[in-house]
C-alpha cells in the first residue's frame, strides 16, 4: 500500500543532488538533539514534519503552526526546495495508519514521534480536534491510551509554560517528556 509520506520524502531524497542533501543531513542531525532532544536524520525529520502537519490540520492550520514549521525548517538548515516541498505537502491525503508506518515497531521511536508531532500541534494550543487526531495517530503507532494521554498533556501543558515564559516549568515538563518517552510502550 502506498504511503503518501514515506513516498513523496522517498521521491524528494532522490532529487537532491549530492552536495544539497549532505548539507542538509548535517544540519538536520547537528540541530535535532537540540530541538527535539534526541538526534534525527534527514529523511525521518521530514517524514516528522509532513506527521506533525496531518495532525496540526486536523482544525486547519493555523497561522502560528505554519509560522512555526518555517521557523523549525529554518533552524534545522533545510534547503529552499525542501521547505518548498514540506509547505506544499498535502496533508490531507494522510490517514493516522501512514503515520503508524513511520515507527512500526511501537517502541520508543513512536513514542519520540507522537511526543514531537504533539508539541508542532500544540503550537497555537492543543485542539480537541487535534487531540483526537493525536489519539489515532497514538494507536496506529501501537500507544497504550494511558500514554497517548500524557504525551498530549504534556503538549497541552508545555504550549502554557511557553505562553508565560516559564522556563523552570519547561525544562520540568521535558523531563517528564523525557521520561515518558523511556516507559515501555
Amino acid at each position: 500500500m502506498s504511503n503518501p509520506i514515506i513516498d513523496t520524502t522517498v521521491a524528494l531524497l532522490e532529487r537532491l543532488d549530492d552536495g544539497t542533501r549532505t548539507a542538509a543531513e548535517d544540519s538536520v542531525r547537528a540541530h535535532s538533539r537540540e530541538v527535539l532532544g534526541q538526534e534525527v536524520d534527514l529523511e525521518a525529520d521530514l517524514n516528522l514534519i509532513k506527521a506533525a502537519k496531518f495532525v496540526a490540520a486536523a482544525d486547519g492550520l493555523s497561522a502560528v503552526e505554519l509560522r512555526g514549521m518555517k521557523m523549525m525548517m529554518g533552524s534545522f538548515g533545510l534547503p529552499e526546495a525542501v521547505q518548498w516541498h514540506l509547505l506544499e505537502f498535502d496533508e490531507s491525503t494522510v490517514e493516522s495508519t501512514h503515520v503508524g508506518e513511520l515507527a512500526p515497531d511501537g517502541g520508543r521511536e513512536a513514542r519520540f514521534l507522537l511526543s514531537a508531532i504533539l508539541h508542532f500541534a500544540a503550537l497555537d494550543g492543543l485542539s480537541d480536534d487535534e487531540a483526537a487526531r493525536g489519539r489515532e495517530v497514538g494507536a496506529a503507532l501501537g500507544q497504550r491510551d494511558n500514554l497517548i494521554e500524557a504525551l498530549i498533556l504534556e503538549a497541552r501543558a508545555e504550549h502554557h509554560a511557553a505562553r508565560r515564559r516559564d522556563e523552570h516549568q519547561r525544562k520540568l515538563l521535558r523531563d517528564l517528556r523525557l521520561a515518558l518517552l523511556d516507559l515501555d510502550g
